[in-house]
Protein backbone atom coordinates (compact mmCIF):
# COMPACT_ATOMS: atom_id res chain seq x y z
CA UNK A 1 0.00 0.00 0.00
CA UNK A 2 0.69 3.86 -0.52
CA UNK A 3 1.51 6.20 2.17
CA UNK A 4 -1.77 8.13 0.23
CA UNK A 5 -3.90 5.51 1.90
CA UNK A 6 -3.34 6.69 4.99
CA UNK A 7 -3.46 10.56 4.31
CA UNK A 8 -7.17 10.49 5.56
CA UNK A 9 -5.82 8.92 9.09
CA UNK A 10 -3.28 11.14 9.47
CA UNK A 11 -5.43 14.43 8.99
CA UNK A 12 -7.90 13.02 11.75
CA UNK A 13 -5.59 12.26 14.28
CA UNK A 14 -4.26 16.03 13.88
CA UNK A 15 -7.54 17.79 14.68
CA UNK A 16 -8.36 15.39 17.76
CA UNK A 17 -7.09 15.73 21.51
CA UNK A 18 -5.95 12.54 22.29
CA UNK A 19 -4.70 10.83 25.59
CA UNK A 20 -3.31 7.59 26.00
CA UNK A 21 -6.17 5.45 28.19
CA UNK A 22 -3.42 2.53 28.76
CA UNK A 23 0.17 1.05 28.07
CA UNK A 24 1.00 -2.71 28.00
CA UNK A 25 4.30 -4.46 27.14
CA UNK A 26 3.94 -8.03 25.74
CA UNK A 27 6.72 -9.41 24.93
CA UNK A 28 9.01 -6.53 23.96
CA UNK A 29 5.91 -5.35 21.86
CA UNK A 30 4.46 -1.76 23.51
CA UNK A 31 0.46 -2.08 22.67
CA UNK A 32 -0.99 1.37 23.50
CA UNK A 33 -4.65 1.98 23.82
CA UNK A 34 -6.38 5.64 22.78
CA UNK A 35 -9.69 7.23 23.12
CA UNK A 36 -9.74 10.91 21.11
CA UNK A 37 -12.37 13.07 20.76
CA UNK A 38 -12.36 15.93 17.83
CA UNK A 39 -13.87 16.51 14.18
CA UNK A 40 -14.30 14.71 11.02
CA UNK A 41 -15.32 15.91 7.41
CA UNK A 42 -17.49 15.11 4.37
CA UNK A 43 -15.09 15.93 1.69
CA UNK A 44 -16.45 18.33 -0.70
CA UNK A 45 -19.15 19.80 1.11
CA UNK A 46 -19.34 22.18 5.12
CA UNK A 47 -20.30 19.37 6.43
CA UNK A 48 -18.34 18.86 9.82
CA UNK A 49 -19.09 16.51 12.81
CA UNK A 50 -18.28 15.64 16.49
CA UNK A 51 -16.14 12.24 16.26
CA UNK A 52 -15.27 10.07 18.50
CA UNK A 53 -11.71 7.67 18.01
CA UNK A 54 -10.91 5.08 19.55
CA UNK A 55 -7.59 3.17 18.57
CA UNK A 56 -5.23 0.47 20.19
CA UNK A 57 -2.02 0.64 18.64
CA UNK A 58 0.54 -1.91 18.56
CA UNK A 59 3.70 -0.40 18.14
CA UNK A 60 5.41 -0.50 14.27
CA UNK A 61 2.66 -3.41 13.53
CA UNK A 62 -0.96 -1.81 12.99
CA UNK A 63 -3.45 0.37 14.53
CA UNK A 64 -7.06 -0.79 15.10
CA UNK A 65 -9.89 0.72 16.21
CA UNK A 66 -13.55 2.24 16.00
CA UNK A 67 -14.36 5.77 14.57
CA UNK A 68 -17.99 7.21 15.58
CA UNK A 69 -20.19 9.80 14.56
CA UNK A 70 -23.35 10.31 16.05
CA UNK A 71 -25.12 6.75 15.85
CA UNK A 72 -23.18 5.54 13.07
CA UNK A 73 -19.76 3.43 14.24
CA UNK A 74 -16.90 2.45 11.57
CA UNK A 75 -14.27 -0.32 12.61
CA UNK A 76 -10.73 0.59 10.96
CA UNK A 77 -7.41 -1.22 10.90
CA UNK A 78 -4.54 -0.21 9.17
CA UNK A 79 -1.13 -2.09 8.74
CA UNK A 80 1.74 -0.44 9.50
CA UNK A 81 4.06 1.15 6.19
CA UNK A 82 8.29 0.31 6.82
CA UNK A 83 8.20 3.56 4.88
CA UNK A 84 6.41 5.88 7.24
CA UNK A 85 9.90 6.08 9.28
CA UNK A 86 11.72 7.03 6.18
CA UNK A 87 12.48 10.83 6.67
CA UNK A 88 10.94 12.89 3.69
CA UNK A 89 13.00 14.71 1.25
CA UNK A 90 11.92 18.43 0.18
CA UNK A 91 13.55 17.44 -3.28
CA UNK A 92 11.43 14.31 -3.73
CA UNK A 93 8.34 17.00 -4.02
CA UNK A 94 9.97 18.85 -6.39
CA UNK A 95 8.37 19.10 -9.93
CA UNK A 96 5.57 19.45 -12.15
CA UNK A 97 1.92 17.75 -10.25
CA UNK A 98 -1.38 17.91 -12.39
CA UNK A 99 -4.94 16.88 -11.02
CA UNK A 100 -7.99 16.81 -12.48
CA UNK A 101 -10.33 19.05 -9.91
CA UNK A 102 -14.10 19.59 -11.31
CA UNK A 103 -14.29 22.34 -12.46
CA UNK A 104 -10.76 22.18 -14.17
CA UNK A 105 -7.70 20.76 -14.10
CA UNK A 106 -4.80 22.54 -11.65
CA UNK A 107 -0.92 22.59 -12.40
CA UNK A 108 1.34 23.06 -9.78
CA UNK A 109 5.01 23.08 -9.69
CA UNK A 110 7.27 22.38 -6.10
CA UNK A 111 10.15 23.82 -6.24
CA UNK A 112 13.45 22.04 -4.45
CA UNK A 113 12.76 24.21 -1.56
CA UNK A 114 9.14 23.67 -1.38
CA UNK A 115 8.11 26.31 -2.73
CA UNK A 116 4.34 26.06 -4.56
CA UNK A 117 3.13 28.01 -7.19
CA UNK A 118 0.68 27.12 -9.99
CA UNK A 119 -2.64 27.28 -11.77
CA UNK A 120 -6.41 26.51 -12.30
CA UNK A 121 -7.69 26.55 -15.95
CA UNK A 122 -10.67 28.06 -14.01
CA UNK A 123 -8.47 31.05 -13.53
CA UNK A 124 -7.64 30.35 -10.25
CA UNK A 125 -3.91 30.82 -9.12
CA UNK A 126 -1.60 29.02 -6.17
CA UNK A 127 0.83 29.93 -3.86
CA UNK A 128 2.48 27.63 -0.84
CA UNK A 129 4.98 26.18 0.82
CA UNK A 130 5.61 22.13 1.16
CA UNK A 131 7.81 21.75 4.44
CA UNK A 132 9.45 18.97 6.41
CA UNK A 133 7.97 18.12 10.12
CA UNK A 134 9.52 17.84 12.98
CA UNK A 135 9.24 14.23 13.45
CA UNK A 136 11.22 13.28 10.38
CA UNK A 137 8.76 11.44 8.73
CA UNK A 138 7.27 10.38 5.33
CA UNK A 139 4.89 12.93 5.99
CA UNK A 140 5.70 17.09 4.86
CA UNK A 141 3.23 19.67 5.85
CA UNK A 142 1.45 21.95 2.99
CA UNK A 143 0.18 25.44 3.06
CA UNK A 144 -1.55 26.67 -0.09
CA UNK A 145 -3.62 30.06 -1.08
CA UNK A 146 -6.11 29.98 -3.70
CA UNK A 147 -7.44 32.96 -5.29
CA UNK A 148 -10.19 32.62 -6.89
CA UNK A 149 -12.43 35.44 -8.76
CA UNK A 150 -10.57 37.95 -6.24
CA UNK A 151 -11.48 35.41 -3.06
CA UNK A 152 -8.65 33.59 -1.08
CA UNK A 153 -8.89 30.57 0.87
CA UNK A 154 -6.21 29.46 2.62
CA UNK A 155 -5.57 25.52 3.19
CA UNK A 156 -2.91 23.59 5.74
CA UNK A 157 -2.54 19.91 5.78
CA UNK A 158 -0.05 17.04 5.08
CA UNK A 159 0.80 15.41 2.29
CA UNK A 160 2.88 12.13 1.38
CA UNK A 161 4.54 10.68 -1.99
CA UNK A 162 3.26 7.56 -3.30
CA UNK A 163 6.02 4.38 -3.05
CA UNK A 164 7.41 4.90 -6.63
CA UNK A 165 7.12 8.86 -6.10
CA UNK A 166 4.66 9.15 -8.66
CA UNK A 167 1.47 10.67 -7.08
CA UNK A 168 1.29 13.31 -4.22
CA UNK A 169 -2.02 12.92 -1.78
CA UNK A 170 -2.88 15.84 0.20
CA UNK A 171 -5.76 16.57 2.58
CA UNK A 172 -6.03 19.92 3.68
CA UNK A 173 -8.40 21.75 5.93
CA UNK A 174 -10.26 25.33 4.67
CA UNK A 175 -9.13 28.18 7.65
CA UNK A 176 -11.16 27.40 10.51
CA UNK A 177 -11.71 23.79 9.92
CA UNK A 178 -15.41 24.32 7.99
CA UNK A 179 -14.44 22.08 5.21
CA UNK A 180 -11.64 19.95 3.85
CA UNK A 181 -10.31 18.78 0.63
CA UNK A 182 -8.14 15.62 -0.58
CA UNK A 183 -6.64 15.82 -3.60
CA UNK A 184 -4.18 13.06 -5.70
CA UNK A 185 -1.69 14.75 -8.05
CA UNK A 186 0.19 12.88 -10.61
CA UNK A 187 3.73 13.47 -11.51
CA UNK A 188 4.42 15.21 -14.68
Amino acid sequence: GSPVWSLPVLVQFSHFSAHRTRELSFNRTRRFSWLNRGKSFTLGTTTTSCTSLTATVLEKTSLSGVISTGSQNENYSLAYQSSYDTAAALAEFSGVWSATLEPGVVNWTVGSNGALTGSRTTGCTYTGQVSLRTENKAVVTVTIAEACAGSVTQLTGVGALSSGKTLLGLVMTMAGEGSAVAVNLARQ
